[in-house]
């Protein structure tokens, strides 16, 4: 009876874990080698389409790299999948992006929010870029 009630137990968490969003470690180099531009941007407004995802415009602060051919980043409204993540109206994101690809803001993706220590971050990345 013990022994049903552990893998009753186990089969309850174990899923959970497998369903786990997984990214894997990408140094800052190793982000501006694989993209075409990057640059610091301010979401100043977000739309909502139809399939759930939300068109999010930036405007653009500084250039790091390259000549940005959008201002777009795209992230979802509701949990598109594990590594789904959420946007804000306001907040400073670092974009990488590809020409002729919109970037998109997931938990895993090279883009993402800039909060804490702003200067530090965006200093660290100009660094990067000049090496």
């Amino acid at each position: 009876m013990k022994y049903i009630l552990i893998v009753s137990i186990l089969s309850v968490f174990l899923p959970l874990n497998a369903m786990a969003c997984r990214c894997s470690e990408v140094t800052i180099l190793q982000k501006m080698d694989k993209s075409d531009y990057v640059y610091f941007g301010r979401i100043t407004e977000a739309t909502l389409r139809n399939d759930d995802s939300v068109e999010n415009k930036l405007k653009i602060i500084e250039t790091v790299k390259g000549k940005p051919d959008s201002n777009i980043l795209l992230s979802y409204a509701r949990e598109h999948n594990m590594c789904s993540m959420y946007a804000a109206t306001g907040l400073t994101y670092i974009v990488y992006g590809k020409y002729k690809e919109t970037p998109k803001l997931t938990l895993c993706s090279k883009s993402h929010v800039l909060l804490e220590g702003l200067d530090e971050q965006m200093a660290k990345i100009r660094d990067a870029a000049n090496q």
